[in-house]
């Protein structure tokens, strides 16, 4: 019986360690802010102490016509786990993983590479995204960001969002605020 029991737990071992990029995931919590990212790239984060939501899901879309759009939700699947790197490039941690289309196998064929900066005494990050084509031609595409902040941990309404053409930050506020910031292009509204 033992030889049994020993057995499966090494079965059930093995099969963790062949499926590993399904499990992998990052959890880090800083001094102010938990940064959560699944194992297929989608970005959550907490406050500290009291660890309340404040944004479900940070992730990028990649368009290149109404009925082609890489997302997190149709198409992504794991390439590179979802990982803590030991030695971060920039920042005091660096959070990588990169993401293809393998699951839905629909266009546009991208790689979706993402690094995610964090320090441990501040209460925001920075993310990079690096897309590439994978397309046997260029594509002409639109890239975006879904953004789903759930202030204060409630969908309940109440929510402020404004846009300063000034900062080219959006921010969503109830009692306290999440703000979101493009480093590379001002942010196009469309309607």
């Amino acid at each position: 019986m033992k030889k049994l029991l020993l057995l499966v737990i090494v079965l059930f071992l093995g099969l963790i360690s062949i499926n590993k990029s399904v499990y992998g995931q990052a959890d880090l919590y800083l001094n102010n802010i938990n940064v959560y990212v699944d194992s297929y790239g989608k970005i959550a984060i907490y406050t500290l102490p009291d660890t309340i939501k404040q944004i479900t899901r940070a992730t990028i879309l990649v368009g290149t016509g109404p009925d082609a759009v890489f997302d997190y939700y149709e198409d992504v699947d794991t390439e590179d786990e979802t990982t803590i790197l030991d030695s971060p490039t920039f920042g005091d941690y660096e959070i990588y993983g990169s993401y293809n289309n393998n699951y839905s196998g629909l266009p546009p064929n991208v790689l979706e590479k993402q690094n995610i900066y964090c320090w441990q005494d501040q209460n925001s990050i920075i993310v990079k995204y690096t897309i590439i084509n994978r397309e046997a031609d260029a594509i002409d595409a639109i890239v975006g960001l879904d953004l789903v902040p759930q202030v204060e941990d409630s969908y309940s309404g109440g929510d402020t969002v404004t846009y300063s053409s000034q900062s080219n930050v959006i921010s969503v506020r109830k009692s306290e605020a999440v703000g979101f910031k493009s480093l590379s292009e001002d942010f196009r509204i469309y309607r």
